[in-house]
């Protein structure tokens, strides 16, 4: 079912996320925390302690990381050089979000997964806040709008009222 499934092409509201194996004997993934500002990113590692190749446990426990089962992780932090790659592909992700909407991105929270070949996979965007000139700008886009479409209603009202008042006399 699966391999007939990857033969054809999704369709209309379908989407299909390829399996990531980490690198290693056991699940590991990155927590990254990218920040525009002067403040240094770090990555929080997450290594399940099950191996793979462990046929005590189902698929759950061995590629799956939870909150729930914390007593069978370890993690670790990284920082510096050993993040460099992680910190390219959120500055790629920030840098798209900009161009394309406009937003400039304050903090940015995101999940990744390395695999054998040492290829970083962006998993999901946990979280992220906007620069708070984002919020003024949007503002003042919305008071304008706002402040027209009074001078709009206005000006149509009179007009109403001068084309009634034209057409009585």
């Amino acid at each position: 079912m699966l391999a007939q499934r990857r033969s054809r092409i999704p369709t209309y509201g379908e989407i299909f996320k390829q399996y990531i194996r980490s690198k290693g004997e056991c699940m590991q993934i990155y927590r990254f925390f990218y920040y525009s500002s002067l403040k240094a990113p770090v990555a929080v590692g997450f290594i399940k302690r099950i191996k793979f190749s462990d046929s005590r446990h189902g698929p759950d426990e061995k590629f799956l990381i939870s909150d729930m089962q914390l007593e069978l992780v370890d993690s670790f932090i990284q920082s510096g050089k050993a993040i460099t790659r992680m910190q390219d592909e959120a500055k790629k992700l920030c840098n798209f979000l900009s161009a394309a909407y406009g937003f400039r991105i304050e903090e940015l929270v995101v999940d990744f997964v390395r695999d054998k070949f040492d290829t970083y996979w962006l998993m999901n965007v946990k979280s992220f806040t906007l620069e708070p000139s984002n919020y003024k700008i949007k503002k003042l886009e919305y008071e304008k709008s706002i402040s027209q479409s009074v001078v709009l209603e206005t000006l149509r009202e009179q007009a109403k009222d001068s084309s009634t008042f034209l057409c009585a006399h």
